[in-house]
């Protein structure tokens, strides 16, 4: 049904456009993703455009996320003390599952520039995630360092990513603009660094999960368009 519409809607633009320059051609024309029915979610061997990704479902998304692997690290002072439970660790694990990735590491650290080097840097040489995604620390209070430490570790920071979750964080809330969120890469780990609050993981994994994918091959050094 899809391939019949489009196919009405080119022939439509061919007819109101013929008079000017009847020598056109109709190509070119496949199925790139399907969602339902026996086969569940088809995604085109050979990619989908980047715009396309954009208005992907969380189902769709997971396809392209599958199998990746991923470690889960939560910066906080009180949870680490073992003052409350962390909630926002484990909610970004089931986030990143949904999608398709395999959990490989999870913690909880305190909020000290030092130790969150070292684990960083613990996690990458020892499990070498894919993708590690933090959360807290990203705020303005003098314990938030997060961003000091993974400007130092990471071999180099992607600004893209924060200015990305700031921008769409603030369709959800003004005070995504306080947020210090960032990215950057270590090796051929790509670390993101979200904040703490519960809602902020659930909108930044949403915010993010279109560029997620081909940001992932480009570090890792798959083909892509």
């Amino acid at each position: 049904e899809a391939l019949a519409g489009v196919n009405a809607a080119l022939l439509t633009i061919y007819d109101v456009t013929k008079m000017v320059e009847p020598a056109l051609s109709i190509c070119d024309i496949r199925l790139l993703v399907k969602e339902g029915g026996k086969s569940g979610c088809w995604l085109h061997p050979e990619g989908i455009p980047e715009s396309l990704q954009a208005v992907l479902t969380p189902q769709t998304s997971s396809q392209m996320m599958q199998g990746i692997s991923a470690a889960v690290i939560t910066m906080s002072d009180r949870a680490s003390n073992g003052d409350y439970e962390d909630r926002s660790g484990p909610l970004l694990k089931a986030a990143l599952e949904e999608r398709g990735c395999k959990i490989e590491h999870y913690e909880v650290i305190p909020d000290n520039k030092q130790i969150i080097i070292d684990r960083l840097d613990t996690v990458v040489n020892t499990v070498a995630p894919k993708l590690i995604i933090t959360t807290g620390g990203t705020g303005l209070s003098p314990r938030d360092v997060t961003p000091e430490a993974m400007t130092q570790y990471c071999d180099s920071i992607i600004p893209g990513f924060g200015e990305m979750l700031r921008k769409e964080g603030a369709h959800y809330t003004k005070y995504a603009w306080l947020s210090r969120c960032l990215a950057g890469i270590r090796k051929q780990t790509l670390i993101i660094a979200l904040p703490g609050n519960p809602n902020a993981v659930t909108e930044g994994i949403t915010i993010l999960q279109a560029i997620l994918p081909h940001a992932l091959k480009i570090i890792n050094e798959v083909a892509h368009d």
